[in-house]
């Protein structure tokens, strides 16, 4: 059973440049947690990155320079918190509000390659 949550992204991408480095982080994770869950069901068969994300659960949308993560098109959070901590590295100053089934809410804020998680209560 997963945790309901809502996904707010804020201007989240990265450089097309980057797509192989990527996969590679999706790839990775979904080998260390194949054993535990689906949480990210990577599929090596996909070669878009476009597809690659749907097959996960978001809308990637790309342009001349950048993949934008625009959406989360399921109602259930597998590990896909620490998926954006593992591409911290690769995306742009950016920010993820979420908010969960419990009224929970949090967000991860991207800037300089690394990560902070902030609380509501810090909000």
């Amino acid at each position: 059973m997963g945790y309901e949550v809502n996904m707010q992204f804020r201007d989240v991408k990265f450089k097309e440049k980057n797509i192989p480095e990527v996969e590679e982080i999706l790839q990775e994770l979904n080998e260390t947690w194949q054993k535990k869950s689906d949480w990210c069901r990577f599929d090596s068969s996909l070669e878009d990155i476009v597809e690659i994300f749907e097959d996960i659960g978001f809308e990637l949308e790309l342009d001349d320079e950048f993949c934008h993560v625009v959406e989360f098109n399921r109602q259930k959070l597998g590990d896909h918190e620490n998926m954006f901590i593992q591409l911290a590295p690769y995306l742009s100053d950016s920010e993820i509000v979420f908010h969960g089934e419990d009224n929970d809410d949090w967000k991860l804020v991207f800037k300089d390659g690394e990560h902070e998680r902030v609380n509501r209560e810090s909000l």
